[in-house]
Parts: structure tokens; C-alpha cells; sequence
């Protein structure tokens, strides 16, 4: 996988990472969570995580979410970015909310004007998500990625 990235790096492709987090992440990292959803039964988490989406599709009808974290590129990224005309492709996991992936994307837009700026993502979850990804796999398809907090860590013996 090393080489593959360096690869790509030495042509024209540059990969550069984001990350902004609802603010109910951090809470969710402060109590731990991740140890109880361990042991709860995965048709359990499944139904959690169906009511998740319902409770987000209601939630942001009254509430404009919030996220955290400092929203800035590389230097080697800024300059690219500011020579215009350049195809940018965001990719994420999930649409939830798309209120992440709308921040950068108009952050993109608004700071590096003449750029085209496309999403990619595996799923969205949102009946009416603010933003629509340009590319998907699913729709409103419930998939567990490694780094959900809701993952089984099954001990393999």
C-alpha cells in the first residue's frame, strides 16, 4: 500500500485529509461507549443505528448540526488548490447529515474558486441529506465500517 500511494503522489494526483467531527464524537470518546456497544447483541446495533438515522432526519429539522475541528489544508495542498482549474474529489464513508461534507465542499469552493469539486461516498443514510454525493455505491443502506463506534471487536482465538 506504501508504494501504491507513492505512486500516486509522484503523478498528478495529491491526497490530502479532513477532519471534522459532530460534537457528540468527542462525547461519545469521553464515556466510552465503545465498550458497551461491544457486548450488546448485533441485531441490537442494528436497530440503534436505524433509529440514529430517524433521530438525525428529525433533529436536523429543528437544529442546524455542529461540527468540530479546524477545517485547513497542507501548503503543498493550498497551492495547488490556488492554481485553479483543478478536479478535486472529496470522499467520506457515510452521508449522514452531508453537513460535514457540505462545509468543505464550500470551503473548497468559497477559499479556491475554479475548482471542480465532486463527492464520492459508499452510503447515505439521510432521507433528505443537505448535500448529494456525485457517486455512490448505496442508498440508505446501513453498513458497518472498522471504525464505527458500533463494530464488533470479536476476539479471534
Amino acid at each position: 500500500m506504501k508504494d501504491f500511494k507513492k505512486k500516486i503522489v509522484d503523478k498528478t494526483v495529491k491526497y490530502a485529509e479532513v477532519k471534522l467531527q459532530r460534537v457528540s464524537t468527542k462525547a461519545k470518546n469521553k464515556i466510552g461507549i465503545r465498550t458497551v456497544l461491544n457486548i450488546l447483541p448485533r441485531p441490537v446495533l442494528n436497530w440503534m443505528r436505524i433509529i440514529e438515522v430517524y433521530f438525525f432526519e428529525v433533529k436536523v429539522l429543528f437544529v442546524k448540526p455542529r461540527r468540530e475541528g479546524i477545517l485547513q489544508f497542507d501548503e503543498e495542498t493550498e497551492e495547488i488548490l490556488k492554481e485553479r482549474h483543478k478536479k478535486v474529489l472529496l470522499i467520506d464513508d457515510c452521508i449522514d447529515t452531508g453537513y460535514t461534507l457540505k462545509i468543505i465542499r464550500d470551503f473548497i469552493i468559497n477559499n479556491y474558486p475554479g475548482n471542480e469539486v465532486r463527492i464520492a461516498v459508499a452510503t447515505v443514510s439521510h432521507h433528505r441529506p443537505v448535500i448529494r454525493p456525485n457517486y455512490t455505491l448505496y442508498n440508505r443502506v446501513l453498513l458497518r465500517f472498522p471504525w464505527a463506534y458500533d463494530v464488533k471487536h470479536e476476539n479471534k482465538t
